[in-house]
């Protein structure tokens, strides 16, 4: 049973009844068995007609057990610490509004972890409704946002907006719960706007769009395009120009860009754009070197990439320059001292005022002793100090730096964790089965999304819990 959730497989079938060919993969997996092991076989015959376990709700009942369980795990590894939440909201195949939600936070070995907590129909995707949706959620698990650090959304209004949004609720509960807009959108958001300002590039993704209505609207048309590639690539192999291998000259689908579609050809600018200060260089250069009209051109893009600073208050960029400061690369030569201490006070309840003072004579210390040992000099960036302190013990000896460090680290990044969500989602719930009960939804998402958690746990665990679900006629 376990093994078809972690595959995401089907349970029922059809048509369960007894002379059924095809009883659905549960029941047909049990079949098996009876077929193959003798032990088995006989504990099915002995059973009462009406107590074989082998009910669609009973199955139901078991893989909830193992999502609870699964849901457990992570609870304790969080270990009523800090963390940040991931949220995004989506429609599953039966047109149903579905919010995701996922914790970020710093396991006992200083390793950073996102597991998918759960998904929640919601009927309304507005801020208050979202809100009291993720409290609920956090709630089941004995979870509050008072323990909140960070929060991670892509960018919507209703998330992100500066009154009434999401973000703008929970910061009046915890104001140490930081909004970070997903720096993977904030980038493909950079690109496209500089992309739409440069002439030559609007010129090229405009007839790449054409190109894809065409194409895209004929199979033969399609066909054609194959047939005209294969040549090409043949004769490239043959002269040469292209290398054989495996991976190499795939078919590949041309996707219909969008402004926040990773996955579309807007990304590939990204081999031309590797960084946006470099970017603001060379066009400075471009302005002072051409003509009128190549001028006002560089201006205009220069422009596209500042305008997204919006997407930062002035105190999440104080806040995420001061964090920088924990970065150990080329021998800790970003520290801050200063910085860091201004860092520590952006989280008042963590911080007290004694601790600060005992934070500066921390990180003098600190700072001498990384610098000096051996251990910490070859490390690249803030995740791997994490896990070096914890292995050195060294965050024992300085428990208020590594609070910092782990408080840097929980802060949410990008929402890549949620739309592996949605992706798992759209491969459970798909236009086969679109009729799951949100329950039994959640429940297989969260088996098959976190498989590594749940095969972890031991079978003897499941069975007590699906036997304290509710009174059975006998005891496993």
């Amino acid at each position: 049973m376990l093994v078809s959730k972690e595959e995401g497989l089907a349970f029922h079938g059809y048509d369960e009844s007894q002379g059924s060919s095809d009883k659905g993969n549960f029941l047909e997996l049990v079949q098996f068995l009876r077929d193959h092991n003798e032990s088995f076989n006989e504990v099915l015959q002995t059973a009462l007609k009406n107590c074989k376990l082998t009910h669609s709700e009973i199955q139901k009942d078991i893989v909830n057990a193992i999502a609870s369980e699964t849901s457990k795990a992570i609870i304790k590894d969080l270990d009523n610490g800090f963390f940040s939440i991931l949220v995004d909201e989506s429609r599953d195949i039966s047109v149903k509004e579905q919010m995701s939600l996922v914790l970020r936070y710093v396991n006992k070995k200083g390793t950073i972890i996102e597991w998918f907590l759960g998904i929640v129909h919601v009927a309304s995707i507005t801020a208050l409704s979202l809100k009291c949706a993720i409290e609920c959620l956090l709630c089941e698990h004995n979870l509050s946002l008072l323990n909140l650090c960070g929060q991670g959304y892509d960018g919507a209004s209703n998330m992100q907006g500066d009154i009434n949004s999401l973000k703008t609720l929970i910061l009046k509960e915890n104001k140490s719960a930081f909004y970070v807009h997903c720096f993977a959108h904030q980038l493909q958001l950079t690109l496209v706007a500089v992309v739409k300002n440069h002439i030559n590039f609007a010129e090229f993704f405009y007839v790449v769009s054409n190109l894809v209505t065409v194409v895209g609207g004929s199979c033969k048309r399609q066909d054609a395009l194959r047939d005209a590639q294969f040549v090409k690539i043949k004769e490239d192999l043959k002269n040469g120009v292209s290398r054989s291998g495996q991976g190499l000259n795939q078919e590949t689908n041309i996707k219909r860009s969008g402004d926040t579609c990773w996955g579309s050809y807007y990304g590939t600018i990204l081999n031309l754009i590797l960084m946006f200060s470099i970017v603001v260089d060379v066009l400075e250069i471009i302005e002072e070197n051409s003509l009128s009209d190549q001028k006002v051109e560089a201006r205009s893009i220069i422009r596209s990439i500042l305008s997204f600073e919006k997407y930062f208050s002035e105190a999440n960029i104080d806040l995420l320059l001061s964090m920088a400061c924990l970065n150990s690369s080329n021998s800790f030569v970003a520290f801050d001292k200063e910085k860091l201490i201004r860092l520590a006070k952006f989280y008042p309840s963590d911080f007290l005022g004694t601790d600060i003072l005992a934070l500066d004579s921390q990180l003098q210390n600190y700072i001498f002793d990384m610098r000096s040992n051996n251990f910490f000099l070859e490390l690249q960036g803030v995740s791997e100090l994490a896990e070096k302190l914890v292995s050195t013990r060294k965050h024992e000896t300085y428990p208020l730096v590594y609070l910092l460090v782990k408080l840097a680290l929980t802060l949410p990044i990008a929402t890549a964790t949620v739309e592996k969500s949605f992706s798992a989602m759209k491969y459970i719930k798909n236009e086969l089965r679109n009729r799951m009960e949100d329950l039994w939804m959640n429940d297989c998402l969260m088996v098959y999304i976190e498989k590594y958690v749940a095969c972890s746990i031991d079978n003897e665990t499941i069975m007590q819990r699906f036997q304290n679900m509710k009174t059975h006629r006998r005891q496993l």
